[in-house]
């Protein structure tokens, strides 16, 4: 059986609740975010919405076998699937991503991503407990197989108010991977909510039109008209305001007695 086939095994032993943190995710982003969720992009749609998954992961998968959440800072939240619990001869390191049509997560093509999706194993092999001694010494120790590097991913509808499928994918490079694993979201989990979006952000934008200025034939002439009609104007006012002004009256210095 090779990893990729191993690797389904370890994701289907979990896929409910799989479909559970990401239903629980929409659903907050539906309802805690009514009000403000229209000035999100969608890239800040997607950065919410993984702090919530990360936080219905941690919830959901507290206490479960064979599960350890490895969240340090600095480093790629992942969920560590661990098969010796169910049987299962194999390990799977799983970060909760958002996927494209294609089935691909959009990341920084940093050291560590490029790691990751070329399936390079970041520590020396496994080595699973089965059982511990009386006094907590290693009883039974098997060396495992190197784990696989996996993505459980979601992909929303266009408006981020319901999820349309989740999907475990084995990359295989930064913009390559194979499916593996298509999550039931029927599994009687609580369906996102749909809230109807304003128009505006729904709409799709109307191609952009390059309006050109009228031109007028003789410029130089309309502004020379322009111009006297102007001072025309200017002339009459002025004519206007010296017809109100009361001629001054000068005293009769020679023809008035002085009493």
């Amino acid at each position: 059986m090779d990893k990729q086939d191993v690797s389904g095994q370890l994701v289907q032993k979990h896929e409910q609740i799989f479909a559970l943190v990401y239903q629980d995710a929409i659903t907050d982003l539906a309802t805690l975010y009514e009000k403000t969720r229209p000035l999100f992009n969608s890239i800040e749609y997607a950065n919410v919405m993984h702090a919530h998954v990360r936080h219905h992961a941690k919830r959901h998968f507290a206490g479960k076998p064979g599960i350890s959440i490895r969240e340090k800072k600095g480093r790629a939240f992942c969920i560590e699937i661990d098969g010796a619990p169910h049987n299962i001869a194999g390990r799977a390191v799983v970060k909760l991503k958002k996927l494209n049509a294609a089935l691909i997560a959009r990341n920084i093509p940093t050291q560590a991503v490029i790691r990751f999706n070329t399936q390079e194993v970041e520590q020396a092999p496994y080595r699973v407990v089965i059982q511990q001694g009386l006094f907590g010494e290693d009883k039974t120790i098997i060396e495992g197989a190197d784990p696989a590097n996996l993505i459980v991913g979601y992909l929303p509808n266009p408006l981020f108010t319901k999820i349309e499928r989740v999907c475990a994918t084995y990359p295989t490079g930064l913009r390559t991977s194979q499916l593996i694993l298509e999550i039931s979201l029927d599994g009687g989990t609580q369906q996102g909510q749909i809230f109807q979006m304003p128009a505006a952000d729904v709409a799709e934008k109307a191609p952009r039109r390059r309006i050109k200025p009228r031109s007028t034939p003789f410029p130089q002439k309309q502004d020379e008209a322009q111009t006297k009609q102007r001072i025309e104007r200017e002339e009459d006012r002025q004519e206007k305001r010296d017809s109100n002004v009361t001629p001054f009256r000068k005293k009769a210095s020679g023809n008035e007695s002085s009493g």
